[in-house]
């Protein structure tokens, strides 16, 4: 059977190549440096940060580098990105260049690629819907301490574990629409995500290869940053989802997202 990598790269290039209005006037929003593909928490905490022309910025999971390119254009910093979809980073280098922004994007499995290979980074950035896509966060946060620099910063924004682990969407069988706030799976659930969807947000796609994504506990989460020598610096909880996986979940201000930030020990 293919790894989950393969089965995600796949699914992903699929979604893409039948995109809906996601690239709309992409290079517009870039320009207005407006930060307009942030979410306003992790705008802010961005604008707080000193990220300048000196600066260099990593993205694990760029997609086709819309939330990238609008960082590097908004402050003038260089960046790379990774993602498992091929055809995406082709368009994110494409609008690179095209944009005349200092970041380059590379395609593959991030956790088999060797990156030593690339400039150290003063920031590392996730955005919602990175963390669900890797089943080991020993491994994910090891490649976020091999990419930073002494006293580098890494900043999470996404969504939050126990709403997403425990609450049905609307196209789950356990779905009761009279109680969606209601948790019907298992916190700390060690089993994949198999769904196919075609991932809306972005395709027209209504179904599509099968997308293969895990659940992580918080502890699991904050464990792993402090095997991997990253010291929190900041947490913060929003009742907002911006992933708009459960947008009928709207009586009971639970937490559907999070943002943290982190920081290299030094050794």
């Amino acid at each position: 059977m293919p790894s989950d990598a393969k089965l995600n790269q796949r699914a992903w290039e699929e979604a893409y190549a039948h995109k809906n209005d996601y690239e709309k006037d992409l290079s517009k929003h870039i320009k207005s440096k407006s930060l307009y593909y942030l979410a306003e928490p992790l705008k802010e905490v961005l604008q707080s940060l000193e990220i300048g022309p000196e600066s260099h910025v990593i993205q694990f999971c760029s997609n086709n580098g819309r939330e990238l390119l609008d960082v590097c254009h908004t402050f003038s910093c260089g960046g790379t990105g990774f993602d498992l979809a091929r055809n995406m980073v082709e368009s994110a280098n494409h609008y690179a260049k095209t944009l005349n922004i200092s970041a380059t994007f590379h395609a593959g499995d991030l956790l088999e690629q060797d990156l030593s290979h690339h400039k150290k980074a003063d920031f590392v950035m996730m955005t919602v819907g990175t963390l669900c896509w890797f089943q080991s966060l020993d491994a994910l946060f090891a490649k976020v301490t091999e990419v930073l620099k002494e006293t580098g910063v890494v900043i999470v924004h996404d969504s939050h574990p126990f709403t997403y682990s425990t609450l049905a969407a609307a196209s789950e069988s356990n779905y009761d629409a009279r109680y969606p706030e209601r948790p019907v799976n298992d916190y700390g659930r060690t089993e994949p995500w198999v769904e196919g969807g075609g991932m809306g947000y972005m395709s027209t796609l209504k179904n599509s290869p099968v997308f293969v994504s895990y659940s992580h506990t918080m502890a699991a989460i904050l464990n792993a940053l402090s095997r991997h020598g990253l010291i929190l610096e900041s947490f913060s909880e929003s009742a907002i989802d911006y992933a708009g996986v459960f947008e009928e979940s709207k009586t009971v201000k639970l937490p559907y997202s999070m943002l943290f930030v982190a920081r290299k020990r030094m050794l």
